[in-house]
């Protein structure tokens, strides 16, 4: 089930949240054109949020992942159509295209977005590529039917349709830099070995290193296992700092050093690092060590 994750534009920023109240008619699709290695939905969120260069926005970025992040409400304008009508009248999606991740379940999850938002607001009677306000080629993978057609994702947008196998081909993204040595993540998502074998739950959602790569496979050292380059990501790179300010997530279950669950009302708020270990951080506040992968 999607779950959204609110990491929004801040007011202050009146170049890319103008403020602007609206009633969505309608749900423009666009796709990030940005194929680089972790251009994810969160990396595309955080863009958002630490101020964008260029006068664009839109209200939430879609991954291969469960979580999407939404950047600002859904009854607010946002630069992103090219025209005026659009910007104040429609919802914008933004689908990423990262060569790291699984577009097909990006499309799949757009979808899912969709149906939760023409469910919560009414006045939502249709959806339309950006194309459609000022002619760009976007959504340009869609457009060019490389995993199904337009008029495809619409039917799926249906909430009386729920069947995709038919509708969607297969369409392989890959990724030439899960080089021998690379630290990757499985996704909790990640369902079965690349041999067919199921995967237990207590392997997922934690970091590995690539001990061999195959065209569409790896190979991870500590499990001796293959495993689809589309269940893996690289590992988040990012340095954490002492003093850094970071966000618990929305889907964190439990805290890293205990088996105590992190309360809902700690969630989705900004916290201090005091410590930094190898997998987690202290948070100050808290008194608290939690998980890298559940913070941002």
């Amino acid at each position: 089930m999607i779950q959204f994750i609110k990491l929004y534009i801040p007011k202050t920023n009146k170049k890319t949240r103008p403020g602007t109240n609206i009633t969505p008619t309608s749900i423009t699709i666009h796709e990030t054109d940005n194929i680089n290695v972790r251009a994810n939905a969160r990396a595309h969120a955080l863009l958002q949020v630490n101020g964008n260069p260029r006068q664009a926005s839109w209200h939430i970025q879609v991954d291969d992942e469960k979580e999407v992040y939404q950047s600002l409400p859904f009854t607010e304008a946002a630069y992103h159509s090219g025209t005026y009508i659009g910007n104040h009248s429609s919802i914008a999606v933004e689908i990423c295209v990262n060569k790291d991740g699984n577009y097909n379940q990006a499309l799949l999850n757009a979808i899912e977005v969709i149906k939760v938002l023409k469910k919560k607001y009414p006045s939502i009677k249709r959806v339309v590529q950006h194309h459609h306000w000022s002619k760009k080629n976007c959504p340009k993978m869609l457009r060019s039917n490389k995993a199904m057609s337009w008029q495809d994702f619409l039917t799926l947008t249906t909430s009386n349709h729920t069947s995709t196998s038919k509708l969607i081909k297969p369409y392989k993204t890959t990724n030439t830099s899960f080089t021998k040595g690379t630290r990757v993540h499985l996704k909790k998502s990640a369902s079965h070995y690349a041999t067919g074998e199921k995967i237990p739950s207590r392997y997922k959602n934690k970091a590995y290193t690539v001990q061999q790569r195959g065209s569409n496979r790896i190979l991870l050292k500590e499990l001796y296992s293959w495993v689809k380059t589309t269940d893996v990501i690289q590992t988040n790179t990012h340095d954490y700092n002492v003093g850094e300010k970071v966000i618990i997530k929305q889907s964190a279950k439990q805290y890293a050093r205990s088996t105590k669950s992190i309360p809902a009302r700690y969630k989705n708020k900004k916290y201090t690092i005091q410590q930094v270990g190898t997998t987690d951080v202290l948070i100050k506040e808290l008194y608290s060590w939690v998980k890298k992968s559940d913070i941002i």
